[in-house]
């Protein structure tokens, strides 16, 4: 389920390396898709550059409920 642009990677790891990255972000997103329904997410964002220029986000479900409709719409995608 997860796709990383190639390079990305290496990337991040020398950004992390040097520590250049500010303090994380938390919050709830909520998505609405035709197949499932409604989706709640927390959106983690780390800047990865000073000056906002690039940051990481990372979606992961708020509820058993949301793991279940993202287990689904994976299923529809095989």
């Amino acid at each position: 389920m997860l796709r990383v642009l190639p390079g990305l990677l290496q990337a991040f790891g020398e950004i992390w390396g040097r520590r250049n990255v500010a303090d994380k972000v938390k919050d709830v997103k909520i998505f609405r898709n035709r197949e499932v329904g409604v989706l709640r997410l927390h959106a983690d964002r780390v800047w990865l550059q000073s000056g906002g220029r690039c940051r990481l986000t990372v979606f992961s479900p708020v509820d058993d409920e949301t793991v279940e409709k993202l287990e689904r719409l994976l299923a529809l995608a095989a």
